[in-house]
């Protein structure tokens, strides 16, 4: 491989790493239930739901 190719593909290696770091990091933290998730807390406000709901109806 060429400097740059090994470059990029280094690169691309970590980046990959940091991502899937960030994400195990995320999961292991929020221990709550399918249904707390799915139902957004029950914390989302009136603009979000209705926001949300219009986006359902148009696709």
């Amino acid at each position: 491989m060429k400097g740059d190719t090994l470059q990029i593909f280094i690169s691309m290696i970590v980046y990959m790493a940091v991502v899937a770091g960030i994400g195990l990091y995320f999961a292991k933290r929020a221990n709550e239930s399918s249904e707390n998730y799915f139902l957004g807390g029950r914390s989302l406000g009136p603009l979000v739901t209705a926001m949300s709901a219009e986006a359902s109806d148009m696709s």
